[in-house]
Order: structure tokens, then C-alpha cells, then sequence
């Protein structure tokens, strides 16, 4: 049964750059993410159709993120603004924890879906702190 997302205080600025997970990065593994997202957390009493990132401020640089967040345990990654998902037509929520600070890129429709996921696709790079298991 899906719950409703925590929202924390304040908005996103369009200049925040947003670290997303990847491995493969492609537009099913994206749909994936969306529709795990849209089956666990409803915001505004309705499924959450979007996907996790990591954000960056002035005390977690990309290379923190990259070395101590969730995406250390990732081969590749790729990096956007809000402002570039903005003109996409995508909202960006900020949810759940600040260490490293969590947002939720909310899809309004699945349209959006393929131009979202061919810009993350063309910034994709390794991970430099990934170390194989």
C-alpha cells in the first residue's frame, strides 16, 4: 500500500545539480525506478511516478557524493540541473534526508519519460570512486 512522501521544507533551486544513480542508465531502467517509486508513495494523494537523485550544496560537492552517498556502491552516474529537468517539464521534491540531500524527480506523465532518460544517458560517466565487489 503506497504512503505518502516526506517533504521537506523549502523549494529546489534551479541551479542545484543533481547526481543520479546509474548502471546501466537506460530508458527501462528509469521506468523501472518511476513505477517502484509510483507502487511505494503517493504525493497529493497520488502515485509518485519519478525517480531518486542526490543533490549537491556547499557541503556535499559531487565528489562527496560520489565517494560517501548511495552512489559509491555504482559503476556510472550521470549529472543534471534542476533548471535542465525543469524545461523537460519535470518537478523536483525534495524528499526524505539531507545527508546527502535527497530529492525525488516527479514525471507527470510517461511521456517525458524518453527525453528525461536521453539526456542522463548522454552525461553518463564512471564513477571514480566504484570499486567491484
Amino acid at each position: 500500500m503506497p504512503r505518502p512522501v516526506t517533504l521537506r521544507d523549502g523549494s529546489v533551486p534551479a541551479d542545484t545539480l543533481l547526481v543520479v544513480r546509474g548502471g546501466p542508465l537506460t530508458v527501462e531502467t528509469l521506468r523501472q525506478d518511476c513505477d517502484i517509486t509510483a507502487r511505494r508513495f503517493l504525493y497529493q494523494g497520488r502515485p509518485l511516478w519519478g525517480f531518486s537523485v542526490e543533490g549537491t550544496d556547499t557541503d556535499w560537492p559531487v565528489e562527496r557524493i560520489l565517494r560517501d552517498g548511495r552512489v559509491r556502491s555504482r559503476q556510472l552516474y550521470a549529472t543534471c540541473s534542476v533548471r535542465e529537468l525543469r524545461q523537460l517539464g519535470c518537478e523536483t521534491l525534495a524528499t526524505f534526508g539531507v545527508e546527502p540531500p535527497h530529492y525525488t524527480v516527479r514525471m507527470v506523465d510517461s511521456h517525458m519519460l524518453e527525453a528525461v532518460a536521453q539526456l542522463l544517458i548522454q552525461r553518463t560517466r564512471a564513477n571514480p570512486n566504484w570499486t567491484p565487489r
